[in-house]
């Protein structure tokens, strides 16, 4: 937590060293995760402004984040 940038594409999102955390411990990801980075060629996809403003707001509060005063 608070160490690695926040990814999405729009569906997921995942924190930047998500590559090295799966080759170093060897862990397996969801099918429908594999399925959609698949489908965009293992490539982050333009994601509206919009929708990258709620996604943040939203991992911020998972996280434990305040998004506000």
């Amino acid at each position: 937590m608070g160490g690695s940038s926040v990814l999405t594409d729009g569906d997921f999102a995942w924190r930047a060293d998500l590559p090295a955390y799966v080759a170093h411990h060897h862990i397996a990801l969801p099918d429908d995760f594999v399925s959609t980075a698949r489908a965009h060629t293992y490539r982050i996809p333009q994601v509206a402004r919009q929708k990258l403003l709620d996604i943040s707001l939203g991992v911020s509060r998972e996280l434990g984040f305040r998004s506000g005063p």
